[in-house]
């Protein structure tokens, strides 16, 4: 059930509306300074400021301020020499392009045991951790013939 907005109700919902667009206009922001950056018509870089620089701290696993100081660019220059590119503590295309791969890597790796693990007609496996766990048997095979349907004996003509 619904009820009718209220007149003391309007300038609330102009309140959120208002939110809305703000954050609107941020996002479009950030994505078009973010793209700038990914076709290299910009970077980011000591001094500057805004959401693309909040969107690089997170990506750096820092606090988030906003503000590109030297903990930003040191952080930078330490992804730049892990991922082997030239440490110049500034965001161009190709560290934007490493950082956000980080966001396709698994969060959880799942290695299955190693082939030596499984031994043959066992019913359990080590793990490389050396805990050994159980595996439920396979189910008994079906009886293709019918108990009625014995095997006759060979007939000799």
């Amino acid at each position: 059930m619904t009820s009718k907005p209220k007149k003391n109700d309007a300038p609330d919902l102009q309140h959120a509306l208002d939110e809305v667009q703000r954050a609107n206009e941020q996002l479009l922001q950030l994505h078009g300074k973010l793209n700038a950056v990914r076709r290299g018509e910009a970077t980011l870089k000591y001094g500057d400021e805004g959401e693309a620089v909040t969107f690089i701290q997170r990506l750096l696993t820092m606090p988030a301020t906003a503000h590109y100081d030297t903990a930003t660019e040191r952080a930078v220059k330490a992804m730049q020499r892990e991922t082997g590119l030239k440490e110049t503590g500034v965001v161009d295309s190709e560290s934007l392009e490493r950082l956000e791969m980080n966001l396709t890597e698994p969060l959880v790796r799942i290695t299955p045991p190693p082939r030596e693990a499984y031994k043959k007609g066992s019913r359990a496996i080590t793990k490389p951790d050396g805990v050994r766990v159980r595996l439920k048997p396979p189910p008994p095979p079906k009886d293709l013939t019918s108990e009625s349907a014995e095997p006759s004996e060979p007939v000799d003509d």
